[in-house]
């Protein structure tokens, strides 16, 4: 049988890049040895080999490109977002991480970088991406993820928590994503407790559908036919401010704290 081998176009993140064959192009996950992800192969996720950038073939998995990025990238572009989608971020990966087979033992799926937007703005979970384990780990980068969708920026960069965000969030929403980030909401074995973020999501504004942008490295926004198709009216000017032009809303909010607080230093 023919050996299914790809060429690397670029790197999206360590382990994982863009592949193309032909006129084809995927994504292809460095899967380390290749019995531990085994369990995602099927359907559009299979098998193969890429070649690198020093010309070396890499065993991994091809799966399923996504046009929207990296959900971490995606979401430091956009800046801060409403509180219905952020919480389509919470529900998304929760979704995502639900339908994933399960990890080997002492691996986990849900890590900040494992997390993606395909075309049609969804959060998918990048098949065989994998960590080891650590206790309360998933739950903080979905923390994490919503925290980026609500304020724009990362936890660190704000320095405060989801319920003291400028502007303010729904009480359930901030009190969700501040659970979140200190690692609760999660199960006995340690991965999120889907139950437990299902349950406290009724109590949260209802989803509401995320943007899309084509976050992936070495594709331009505005030239990305999806993203043609997908953005908002003047969303893409709005992720090209002028140099001068002030931050809005919560983003702006933070940033002028930040800036008096460095002022008075």
């Amino acid at each position: 049988m023919a050996v299914d081998v790809w060429n690397m176009e670029a790197e999206l993140a360590p382990g994982l890049w863009r592949v193309f064959a032909g006129e084809s192009t995927r994504w292809f996950v460095c899967a380390g040895p290749p019995a531990e992800a085994r369990a995602w192969v099927g359907g559009a996720v299979r098998e193969a080999r890429a070649v690198g950038a020093e010309g070396v073939q890499v065993e991994g998995l091809v799966v399923p490109r996504c046009e929207g990025g990296l959900l971490e990238a995606a979401l430091t572009a956009l800046g801060a977002l409403s509180a219905a989608q952020t919480a389509a971020v919470v529900a998304g990966c929760a979704a995502a991480l639900e339908a994933a087979p399960e990890p080997p033992v002492g691996k986990e799926r849900g890590r900040l970088g494992a997390f993606a937007l395909d075309s049609a703005a969804r959060v998918r979970l990048v098949p065989g991406l994998l960590a080891d384990a650590e206790a309360g780990a998933e739950a903080q980068a979905v923390g994490e993820l919503a925290f980026r969708a609500a304020a724009g920026m990362s936890w660190a960069e704000a320095g405060v928590s989801a319920a003291g965000l400028p502007g303010g969030l729904p009480a359930a929403l901030a009190a969700l994503i501040d659970e979140l980030l200190v690692g609760g909401c999660s199960d006995a074995a340690g991965r999120l407790d889907l139950a437990e973020v299902s349950a406290a999501l009724l109590a949260c504004p209802e989803p509401g559908p995320l943007p899309f942008i084509a976050a992936e490295p070495g594709i331009d926004v505005g030239a990305a036919v999806t993203a043609g198709l997908r953005l908002a009216p003047g969303l893409v000017d709005r992720l090209a401010p002028e140099a001068d032009a002030p931050a809005g809303g919560a983003v702006g909010a933070l940033r002028a704290a930040h800036a008096a607080g460095d002022a008075s230093a």
